[in-house]
């Protein structure tokens, strides 16, 4: 599924029920367990937890994410530039 809008390049997640996400405009993957997956996105670190995570599909522009998710967790990246 491709979304438009103004809001073009910046990180957009689809969550279906608690088994399921879909992550747009992802940079790259930091981390991969079978419990948490940590993603790059511009300006922020996504990280989905839970049980049984795996990768279902990769493709340039989205990531496709399944298990028991139990947590998704969104951080800001502060630059130590100033």
């Amino acid at each position: 599924m491709q979304h438009t809008s103004i809001w073009q390049n910046e990180p957009l997640l689809d969550l279906e029920g608690n088994h399921f996400v879909r992550l747009e405009n992802y940079q790259s993957i930091l981390e991969l367990t079978d419990c948490l997956v940590r993603l790059k996105m511009k300006g922020y670190v996504y990280e989905i937890g839970g049980q049984n995570i795996q990768i279902r599909s990769v493709t340039k522009r989205e990531i496709f994410v399944e298990g028991i998710i139990e947590q998704i967790v969104i951080r800001k990246v502060v630059s130590s530039k100033l």
